[in-house]
């Protein structure tokens, strides 16, 4: 694989140190490695989008068959009250309940009275009789502006039941979007994280074909945003407020504003370093 690939071009440049097409090919193939780490983080994060969008999708059809369900029980009310069959509504509404609960976590009582069927979601009420609390989204900016989920409460301000929602499709969409796929994120992030300081550490040690040859030369940069991992240079001066010497070195991590950058040099400055 990918890594394999990289770790055995390591190997061929230790044999050959000084072989300039051996060199080149090592920078390329950890263009490419790097590359394809990069569109994997990209790809975790269109997923992330689209469980977001399902979200709302789903919030939709949920309404939809809330609306189908309040109408039955008025539909089934009625029929009983005026001495008629009811058979093949309950039927329905029985087929819309069981619809509704693969899409999200109920729980249903039924009111022996009128025989309608009371549904709640997250212990609060979105179907009672013919009146329906529908669902809404609104956009969250402490989460990457993704959905949370909203009941209206029979006239009174909507409530946030996102952290609430247990079982069906809403609560495997949420769990993905915001659980699953950070973790993953996580773990690709540390992973390059951990292979850029282990590898810089190694590089460093060794020396570059000018003349004369320098040492203590970075092989990977890190540039700006999560995950960010190239064979390149994108560099970020950041200054402090008393010399740095003896508290940090080249190849520290530090995070600046959430971002998780490594230190290339100590310096221009004797306050300052260079991500």
């Amino acid at each position: 694989d990918a890594l394999t690939g990289f770790f055995n071009d390591w190997n061929d440049l230790a044999n050959h140190p000084t072989d300039v097409p051996t060199r080149n090919t090592l920078v390329s193939n950890a263009e490419s490695f790097t590359q394809k780490l990069n569109n994997v983080y990209t790809k975790l994060i269109d997923q992330q989008q689209i469980y977001d969008a399902n979200v709302g999708d789903l919030v939709t059809d949920i309404n939809a068959i809330a609306d189908e369900i309040g109408s039955l029980n008025a539909k089934i009310a009625f029929a009983q009250g005026s001495g008629q069959p009811a058979h093949d509504l309950i039927d329905q509404r029985e087929n819309r309940l069981k619809d509704l609960s693969e899409k999200i976590g109920v729980n249903i009582y039924y009111n022996q009275s009128n025989n309608s069927a009371t549904v709640e979601v997250a212990g609060r009420p979105l179907v009672s009789f013919n009146s329906v609390n529908h669902l809404s989204v609104q956009r969250n900016a402490a989460n990457s502006n993704y959905y949370d989920v909203y009941l209206d409460q029979y006239g009174a301000p909507p409530v946030d039941v996102t952290s609430d929602i247990e079982n069906g499709e809403m609560d495997a969409l949420l769990t993905m979007r915001d659980t699953n796929v950070p973790k993953y994120l996580n773990m690709l992030d540390n992973f390059a994280l951990g292979l850029t300081v282990a590898v810089n550490d190694l590089h460093r040690t060794g020396y570059d074909l000018q003349t004369p040859p320098t040492t203590g030369n970075n092989f990977f940069e890190t540039t700006a945003g999560p995950m960010a991992l190239a064979a390149g240079s994108t560099t970020t001066v950041i200054n402090f407020a008393t010399p740095v010497a003896g508290m940090l070195n080249a190849g520290d991590a530090i995070t600046i504003n959430g971002e998780t950058r490594l230190i290339q040099t100590l310096g221009p400055g004797p306050n300052t370093v260079t991500l």
